[in-house]
């Protein structure tokens, strides 16, 4: 109620809205330079390391990044959904959109380092239909002989929510920031 009552107020006194800062690529830091200033797709690709949860999240910015995609139509899109063509680059085909009243749907270009980004995650989780991105259940096992604990993944049915999406790429932005692949403002003191 307050939520609404406020919106209501700025509805009347015309203010204008914060706008999200863009995302931008970037450009691959060289050894010496410092890091940019905000996140860019570059940085958040780096934090995704190379086990099944990094392809996958690899996989996913990538795929936004390229599309252009909101979050529910990230959740959305299935295996049918991607095409790839004669020059390594593909397309994807979206069914439903926030902005697409009718229904007529549209089609994506995607780059083809993201189509080899989400043909390296789909083969790696085994995945051959339905939901692209989906969860990833972590189990630590008992240790080894060698005293280290197994660690097992298992790939669920089920698309990844839009609460584990923003999840993920919270998780990203942190371990960016960590690796001192981005700039944060808190960190310089601004």
């Amino acid at each position: 109620m307050v939520r609404d009552t406020l919106k209501a107020i700025r509805r009347k006194k015309r203010e204008r809205q914060k706008q999200a800062a863009p995302l931008r690529l970037g450009e691959a830091m060289q050894e010496g330079q410092a890091p940019p200033e905000g996140v860019t797709v570059n940085a958040l690709l780096a934090s995704c390391g190379s086990d099944i949860i990094g392809l996958r999240d690899a996989a996913l910015i990538s795929l936004a990044y390229d599309a252009g995609l909101r979050v529910s139509e990230l959740v959305g899109t299935t295996v049918s959904d991607l095409r790839q063509v004669g020059d390594g680059s593909g397309r994807l085909d979206i069914a439903h959109s926030k902005t697409d009243q009718l229904g007529e749907g549209a089609l994506a270009w995607l780059s083809g380092d993201t189509m080899a980004r989400l043909s390296t995650w789909l083969l790696a989780s085994g995945i051959g239909e339905g939901p692209v991105f989906r969860r990833i259940n972590v189990l630590s096992g008992p240790p080894d002989a060698s005293g280290q604990r197994i660690v097992r993944h298992y790939i669920g049915a089920r698309p990844l929510t839009r609460q584990g999406v923003v999840a993920i790429l919270r998780r990203r932005v942190l371990e960016a920031v960590d690796c001192g692949l981005v700039r944060s403002r808190a960190r310089d003191g601004r």
